[in-house]
């Protein structure tokens, strides 16, 4: 028994993860391929675009984690965080 440990974000390079690359959930490239698609008609909508294809990729980065940590239960202690996604 015992524990790994990652860093996941810059300012350590020890353990330093990486998602991979290519997005291995065919749900998550469906929604990403569906929202490179739409064509933005005004300032609002190409905004709308770009968010939600940041929104996108966090959403993979933490999906590749899960998945490659094997992650059933993640739990944050910090309340009203509003960069916590997952």
């Amino acid at each position: 028994m015992g524990f790994n440990w990652v860093t996941l974000f810059y300012g350590s390079k020890n353990n330093l993860w990486y998602p991979s690359r290519t997005i291995n959930s065919a749900v998550i490239a469906n929604v990403e391929l569906l929202i490179k698609a739409h064509k933005p008609v005004d300032r609002f909508e190409k905004w709308l675009k770009k968010e939600a294809l940041r929104l996108v990729k966090r959403i993979h980065y933490w999906f590749e984690f899960f998945t490659e940590h094997n992650v059933d239960i993640q739990y944050d202690m910090i309340e009203r965080n509003l960069e916590n996604i997952v």
